[in-house]
C-alpha cells in the first residue's frame, strides 16, 4: 500500500475517532447518564476546567504552552512527512485532534467536557484517550528508533 492510501486510511480513522468524541459529548450535554459497572464504570458529564488530569494553569500560560506544543507538533509531522513515516505521522495527527476537541469544548463552553468516569481515575473523555495513546505511541516509535543497530557500509 502506498504512503498516500495509509495516509488517507490514517486521517479517516483518526476524524472518526474525532467525531466519535464530539457525538458523545452532544449527548452528555443533553444530561444523559449511564452506569455500566457500579462504583466502577458510568458515563456522565463532568466539567473539567483544567488541563491533563484536571490540573490547574493561568490561563495565559495555557495559551503559551498549547502554542509551543503545536509548534512542536506540526515540526515533527513535517519531518515525518518528508520521510514518508506514515505512523509517525498519524500518531501526531491523532494527537491534533484529540486536542483540537478539548479545544473546541474549552473555546466554546470555558471547560472540557469529560464524561468516562472510570473507579478511582480521573474523568476523561475518548479526546484524552487519543492524546495519550498517540504521545505513549510516538514515544514508544522514538525509543523502538534509537535502539535500532546503526547501518554499516560494506564494499
Amino acid at each position: 500500500m502506498t504512503f498516500n492510501k495509509k495516509l488517507v486510511i490514517i486521517s479517516v480513522l483518526g476524524l472518526v475517532v474525532f467525531l466519535f468524541d464530539r457525538f458523545l459529548k452532544y449527548v452528555f450535554l443533553q444530561g444523559h447518564e449511564y452506569t455500566l459497572i457500579n462504583d466502577v464504570l458510568s458515563f456522565k458529564i463532568f466539567g473539567n476546567t483544567g488541563i491533563a488530569f484536571g490540573i490547574r494553569f493561568v490561563d495565559w500560560i495555557f495559551y503559551i504552552l498549547v502554542v509551543v506544543i503545536l509548534v512542536f507538533l506540526i515540526y515533527f509531522i513535517v519531518k515525518f512527512f518528508k520521510k514518508k513515516q506514515v505512523f509517525q505521522v498519524g500518531v501526531l495527527w491523532f494527537v491534533i485532534l484529540g486536542a483540537a476537541s478539548n479545544l473546541i469544548d474549552r473555546v466554546r463552553y470555558g471547560y472540557v467536557v469529560d464524561y468516562i468516569d472510570f473507579w478511582k481515575w480521573s474523568v476523561f473523555n475518548v479526546a484524552d484517550i487519543m492524546i495519550v495513546v498517540s504521545i505513549l505511541v510516538f514515544f514508544g516509535i522514538m525509543f523502538k528508533e534509537t535502539k535500532k543497530p546503526e547501518k554499516k557500509l560494506t564494499k
